[in-house]
């Protein structure tokens, strides 16, 4: 039996956990899909997100709570 850790998809290949990691993964599946398609939108959202989660937009703080991480 192969055990996976909770930081990783299904595949045991995507590190959940790190934003850079999964749009990486989402642009490589959706270029797949629409090769000529761009991807800014989906990057700046990872991007976004990350920088929410770190607490780097104004009026937000950083997410410390361990059962609540960015995966």
């Amino acid at each position: 039996m192969n055990i996976r850790s909770n930081e990783y998809d299904v595949t045991s290949t995507v590190n959940t956990t790190d934003p850079k990691t999964v749009n990486d993964e989402i642009d490589s599946i959706y270029l797949g899909l629409y090769p000529d398609a761009p991807t800014q939108k989906l990057d700046q959202a990872f991007q976004d997100l990350a920088r929410l989660y770190r607490g780097e937009y104004p009026g937000y703080h950083p997410c410390d709570t361990a059962y609540h991480n960015i995966q």
